[in-house]
């Protein structure tokens, strides 16, 4: 399994990446993509085998998700973004970047063209609902007390009421942007108000702080999770050059 699990997981990360890129560009750009998947060692290493990780599912469901943004059917891109992102946020909050830039794609989408609206609503409301499906599944409905490592009554809470908002501005007739954004912006200060509330802890972490995240848990420091100005040349010069 050590050995099958990690390059079953390249498999369909390879599958996914050159799917996309064969819609993109043509099948040489696509057997180009997958080759740098495999040629770059700080994403290569992920996938060898004797390596069970975290973080090539990570790389899996986020690609995944770009490659349903290239769909041109909105709703099933936007659902097949949504169950991507979930599994991934439900797997590590490491992707809470990845899923925030993914909704913000499909905002300006909708910006763009208020027809593409459904884009959005569809991604955010199957994101919702597969975090608490998943949510329910891996941990349970005992598991209610607050967290800020993992997904939580606080990140469920956020996302969904920024699902409901969205799903409620879609049927309106269409509005300016700047009321469209301002909208938004205000669903998504319910939203944080609510995960604030919930989990006091979470909207005031030591950012940079180069201490065990998890403290009598994590085995010393957690050295891979600090700001880059934080760590030797040497170690992160390679991966940005890259």
């Amino acid at each position: 399994a050590m050995v099958a699990l990690p390059l079953l997981v390249l498999l369909l990360l390879l599958l996914v990446i050159g799917r996309l890129s064969w819609r993109l560009f043509d099948r040489p750009a696509a057997a180009c993509a997958c080759l740098v998947v495999v040629l770059l060692p700080g994403l290569a290493m992920e996938f060898q085998p004797l390596r069970v990780d975290h973080h090539g599912w990570q790389i899996l469901a986020m690609m995944t998700a770009v490659w349903a943004l290239s769909w041109r059917l909105n709703g099933r891109g936007g659902t097949v973004a949504g169950l991507a992102m979930s599994a991934g946020l439900t797997i590590s909050l490491d992707l809470v970047v990845m899923a925030a830039g993914v909704g913000l794609v499909l905002a300006l989408r909708w910006l763009r063209d208020h027809r593409e609206r459904w884009w959005l609503v569809s991604y955010l409301q199957v994101l919702a609902l597969g975090l608490a499906a998943l949510f329910l599944l891996t941990r349970g409905p005992g598991a209610i007390a607050p967290s800020c490592e993992m997904i939580s009554p606080p990140q469920l809470g956020f996302v969904l009421i920024l699902a409901l908002g969205t799903g409620a501005l879609a049927v309106l007739p269409p509005l300016p942007r700047l009321p469209l954004v301002l909208a938004w912006a205000g669903f998504a200060g319910l939203g944080f108000g609510f995960a604030a509330l919930v989990g006091m802890q979470c909207p005031v972490p030591a950012l940079g702080e180069s201490t065990p995240l998890i403290p009598g848990i994590w085995p010393g420091f957690a050295d891979d999770a600090g700001p880059l100005w934080q760590e030797p040349l040497g170690k992160f010069g390679p991966a940005v050059f890259q």
